[in-house]
């Protein structure tokens, strides 16, 4: 990869947005769409890093030898335009639109031009925004649960690998700031007590 970024590497991902989680969290995912599951996304991003007055510079970033990247399309986290379609004539899956309430109910314009208005039929509205506190970081996990829940998405049928959280806690730095970061990783997966309890107890 040109960034320098290799297998068994750990990566930390941030953005500078004003909620504190925007486009980190696609490049969070596109890793791990392809198989580099050992990525994670600072917890406020650049917002409250800045805040609390840590360390910032305008200096180039050293450059790097590009090194072997393995990928493989993990299609449990993709699904097809056909796979969607199929899932919306069921009507009987999960859908969840993270958009603003007014583009969700086609009130407000969409930013790209030629756009239609409104939402995937049977799709559920859970604005990303409702996940964060006010300093940009992620809610807990009973509140992330709370969210989901009030907007009609049935948590305990997300999937959910307590093996791979368990492996991944037990191979993190033993300094608490680590394993914090890690909980973002799992925002979407740990709401269940079993979870949570396994996340602090490692």
């Amino acid at each position: 990869l040109a960034l320098g970024v290799g297998d068994g590497d750990c990566v930390v991902v941030y953005d500078a947005s004003a909620p504190g989680l925007m486009s980190a969290a696609r490049v969070w995912w596109m890793l791990r769409a392809f198989g580099h599951h050992n990525v994670a996304v600072l917890d406020g991003g650049l917002r409250k890093w800045k805040a609390e007055g840590r360390a910032l510079t305008d200096a180039p970033a050293p450059a790097r030898t590009p090194r072997p990247l393995s990928s493989r399309l993990d299609r449990r986290l993709v699904r097809s335009l056909e796979e969607m379609r199929a899932l919306v004539a069921a009507g009987n899956g999960q859908i969840a639109d993270a958009r603003g309430a007014g583009r969700f109910e086609g009130r407000e314009p969409e930013p790209r031009p030629g756009l239609r208005g409104g939402h995937m039929p049977g799709a559920r509205n859970v604005p990303f925004a409702t996940l964060l506190r006010p300093d940009g970081t992620l809610k807990p996990a009973a509140e992330l649960r709370a969210v989901f829940q009030s907007a009609g998405i049935d948590v305990d049928r997300l999937p959910l690998d307590l093996n791979r959280i368990r492996r991944e806690l037990k191979e993190a730095p033993p300094d608490s700031e680590s394993r914090d970061g890690l909980k973002l990783r799992y925002f979407l997966q740990i709401f269940d007590s079993e979870a949570t309890e396994i996340r602090w107890r490692v």
